[in-house]
């Protein structure tokens, strides 16, 4: 038996206290306000582009004319990268 002053409905409303909620939708939005671009990388066998709709993705595009999947700039690098 505990020796405290805490009685069992102290202790459960303690632990079933609901937390505050800190999500919030604009944490979670892409930071782009006062971020300079990265600078596009180009190689020989293609070159990476910001993509049109989503602020923050980037393509690469190959020299053969075709578009890679959306990727953030660091897998875009390595796509590149790794192509050589």
């Amino acid at each position: 038996m505990l020796a405290s002053a805490v009685t069992q409905k102290e202790v459960a409303a303690i632990v079933t206290r609901p937390k505050n909620s800190i999500e919030i939708a604009k944490e979670f939005s892409t930071k782009t306000r006062g971020v300079r671009p990265p600078k596009m990388l180009q190689t020989d066998d293609g070159e990476i582009i910001a993509d049109a709709k989503w602020p923050g993705m980037y393509r690469v595009k190959w020299r053969d004319g075709g578009v890679s999947d959306m990727v953030n700039y660091v897998r875009a690098k390595w796509l590149l990268i790794d192509a050589e």
